[in-house]
């Protein structure tokens, strides 16, 4: 199967960077990668991916100064669809420090997929 992400910009501080994301599927083993660039300033934009020869767009966003997380780290969201109505959800924790984050992705069809970003 082929997993594919288009450039996601994760909003982080300082200038342009491109990161790796890797998908793994936890029940069918899938596993996938991109890279990302990330933008400064930029908060939330548009995310495509294909997954099961399915087109999926959405947005995402990351905030980023919680007052229970370390200065530099935040959280993420991406919310797609494709166009027979299937969604795919996911959350992630990253930190602009460390440039690398985790996160779990869960389809409508149920497969659960962990995230790395570094």
């Amino acid at each position: 199967m082929r997993l594919l992400l288009a450039p996601i910009v994760l909003g982080l501080s300082g200038c342009s960077h491109t990161l790796d994301v890797y998908l793994t599927g936890r029940a069918s083993g899938v596993t996938a990668h991109t890279e990302v660039v990330t933008i400064s300033n930029e908060p939330g934009g548009a995310v495509s991916l294909i997954l099961k020869g399915k087109k999926y767009t959405g947005r995402w966003v990351y905030m980023s100064g919680d007052p229970f997380a370390p200065p530099g780290a935040g959280t993420g969201t991406m919310n797609l669809t494709a166009p027979d109505g299937s969604s795919l959800h996911c959350m992630y924790q990253y930190s602009e420090w460390s440039q690398s984050g985790v996160g779990v992705c869960q389809g409508s069809d149920g497969e659960i997929y962990d995230v790395q970003i570094s």
